[in-house]
Formats: C-alpha cells, sequence, structure tokens
C-alpha cells in the first residue's frame, strides 16, 4: 500500500431515481468508498443532489433521509443544487464547496468492489 498524504474530496452526485425515499444505494456506496477506497484515511464527501425540473416528494424524502443519517458525520456534506444540472451541472456546482487540491467523483449507483490504492492513482 502507498503512502496517502494528498488532499481530496470526494463527490458523491445523486439524482431522482426509483428506489427513493430509500438511501440504500448512497449507503452501500459510501459504505464501499470506506471499505475499499479510504479504509486508514480520511476524506471529506460531498453528497451533491441535482436539482429538479418539477417537484418530487420522494426525492425531497430522501435527501431529507440523507441529512439525518449523516448530521453527525462531520466528513460528510450533503447539498442540494436548487435547479436540473444533470452530472455535470451537478458536478459544477459541488466544485463550489471544494477545497482540497484532488476530486474524486463517484456516481450515486457504481460502489467499489475491491481495494484501490488511491496514494497510486494520484
Amino acid at each position: 500500500m502507498s503512502q496517502f498524504s494528498s488532499d481530496i474530496t470526494i463527490v458523491l452526485s445523486t439524482s431522482p431515481m426509483p428506489s427513493h425515499p430509500s438511501t440504500a444505494f448512497i449507503d452501500e456506496v459510501v459504505d464501499s468508498i470506506y471499505k475499499f477506497l479510504f479504509r486508514y484515511e480520511k476524506a471529506k464527501i460531498i453528497i451533491t443532489c441535482d436539482g429538479t425540473s418539477k417537484r418530487n416528494d420522494s426525492y425531497e424524502m430522501f435527501i431529507l433521509g440523507l441529512e439525518e443519517k449523516y448530521k453527525n458525520n462531520k466528513d460528510i456534506a450533503i447539498i442540494k443544487k436548487p435547479e436540473f444540472g444533470h452530472l455535470t451541472g451537478n458536478l459544477r456546482f459541488a466544485i463550489e464547496h471544494v477545497d482540497t487540491e484532488f476530486v474524486f467523483l463517484v456516481q450515486h449507483d457504481l460502489s467499489f468492489l475491491r481495494y484501490v490504492d488511491i496514494a497510486k492513482v494520484l
């Protein structure tokens, strides 16, 4: 394992999906980040919720569920884009909240399945 010493923020992008208001997909991705990407290191995670073009109650309940679930985790921030931006717009919005040298983009339905030596990636 390589030595990890860089500033990095994980940006986890999410948007409405049929499983909402369940947070199961996000929970699985966050768990996989801790298990396979940052086992020993600390990293800030920004969960960025894309806006919607029309009211979506199950998505709003999903966001409230995320805020409640992660409210005591100082390493995870939940932000919500005020309008629909798709993945690229959501990423642009999230970048405004990043204060580290590096960003690692993760999507809400893609979990890590094995260890990644992030120091080698950087």
